[in-house]
């Protein structure tokens, strides 16, 4: 039950989705709410194409660069 406080490897809680809407929450509490509502859609999909290629595994940088579009064209899906 406790086994991820010995190995760094075990996540602490198997929720991943949760997780990632954690650090979304502070950011927000601590910045503020976005002013307009295409301000928030723009954040949160820079958001996820953050999230996305972190969990994939690709360059941030490279991805950001080369647009949703191509991104999701090399998507692992399992």
């Amino acid at each position: 039950m406790l086994r991820f406080s010995r190995d760094s490897s075990v996540p602490a809680t198997n929720n991943l989705a949760e997780r990632v809407l954690h650090l979304y929450k502070i950011q927000r509490k601590i910045s503020g709410y976005c002013r307009s509502v295409a301000g928030a859609v723009a954040q949160a999909n820079l958001r996820t194409m953050l999230e996305t290629a972190h969990m994939q595994g690709w360059n941030v940088l490279e991805t950001l660069e080369a647009g949703p579009a191509a991104a999701s064209t090399k998507l692992k899906t399992s």
